[in-house]
């Protein structure tokens, strides 16, 4: 799920797999009387009544990496309903990104009542997601049902206050997942001392986004990302990542990956 304007994709490392079950009821009872008054004539009455009774229950399982976000600091388990419930138009929502996160929880309560998170935290991504990070060896697995509570445990892993970040802060306060670590009752590894202390920062193509949107080219904005011009964006984005930064920087960062021990694993499959 890109966070940059190369919207419409699907960042590498993500998984999703829904299970819903339906079922429908239906029964139908009626009754008719016929009185024959006389003998040119008759009068009948029918009575009935109809039973519907339609169940819907599912579950949601989903799992993503452990990376850095462009937009949110953390990219988990609640960004994944980002990419899931929204469209080809999400990136509209960039501008009030922690906003709308909190939103989609609320949808999410009523579409999935079941969701269990699953987070590969094996590799960590550092420095600009999330697309143009530094690969790490984390060598853990998260798993939760609290969507918050999994992103919260592993902004505290990358070393950051999970309560200061604004959407983890806003669902804690609204009683739509548990944020403060404190609170959380972790099973399993002790990591208590795991710190990868990683460091957010903007890509190139991060940086201009929030230029137009937040920043001094905001007149621009409905030109640029609301109009028909808007096709610029992601192959903009593709330029930058395909052509400029994987040839220069990419690949260096994949070769030196592949020799570590996840490296030569993925090399083996």
């Amino acid at each position: 799920m890109n966070e940059c304007p190369n919207f419409g994709t699907q960042r590498l490392g993500s998984i999703a797999d829904n299970h819903n079950n339906q079922r429908i009821l239906t029964a139908t009872i009626r009754s008719t009387a016929t009185w024959q008054a006389f003998g040119s004539s008759n009068f009948r009455t029918t009575l009935g009544g109809d039973y519907n009774n339609n169940q819907v229950d599912g579950s949601n399982a989903s799992s993503t990496q452990l990376p850095p976000g462009g937009q949110t600091v953390g990219s988990g388990a609640v960004k994944n309903a980002f990419g899931g419930l929204l469209k080809e138009v999400r990136h509209y929502a960039h501008e009030f990104i922690h906003e709308v996160l909190v939103d989609l929880l609320y949808m999410q309560r009523e579409l999935h009542p079941g969701v269990f998170a699953v987070m590969d935290g094996t590799v960590v991504g550092d420095g600009a997601g999330p697309r143009t990070m530094l690969p790490r060896e984390g060598n853990l697995i998260l798993a939760s049902a609290d969507s918050v509570a999994i992103d919260a445990i592993a902004a505290r892993l990358m070393g950051y206050d999970p309560l200061a970040i604004p959407y983890l802060r806003m669902a804690h306060e609204r009683g739509l997942g548990v944020a403060d670590p404190r609170e959380i009752e972790l099973v399993g590894d002790d990591v208590a001392d795991v710190n990868f202390r990683c460091q957010t920062s903007l890509s190139l193509v991060i940086w201009g986004d929030q230029l137009i949107r937040k920043g001094p080219l905001r007149p621009l904005k409905h030109l640029l990302l609301h109009s028909p011009l808007v096709v610029w964006a992601p192959f903009a984005s593709n330029v930058y990542h395909d052509v400029l930064w994987y040839p220069t920087v990419g690949r260096g960062r994949i070769r030196a990956f592949a020799t570590t021990g996840w490296g030569r694993l993925f090399a083996r499959y």
